[in-house]
């Protein structure tokens, strides 16, 4: 089950950077693009309470981050108690 968990939160992480990265990347490369994530956002903030998902987003990866840490400083501790 902890398995299941440390590589399901390791997904997580991988796909939060590769969407954040191609967000970047496309929004700086390309200025249609950017004025399309600038309308976006206008269209969203009225739609969503976005100042609220992005504190929950935040508290999520929080957690995912140290939930990872903690997993992986056990297995460590683990591995050099063994001898």
């Amino acid at each position: 089950m902890k398995k299941v968990f440390y590589w399901l939160s390791t997904v997580l992480q991988v796909l939060f950077l590769i969407t954040a990265y191609g967000i970047y990347f496309f929004s700086a490369k390309k200025m249609g693009m950017m004025r399309y994530v600038v309308y976006m956002n206008h269209e969203w903030e009225k739609l969503y309470p976005i100042a609220s998902l992005q504190y929950i987003a935040i508290a999520v990866l929080v957690i995912l981050v140290s939930f990872t840490y903690i997993v992986f400083v056990k297995k460590k501790k683990k591995r050099f108690c063994s001898w």
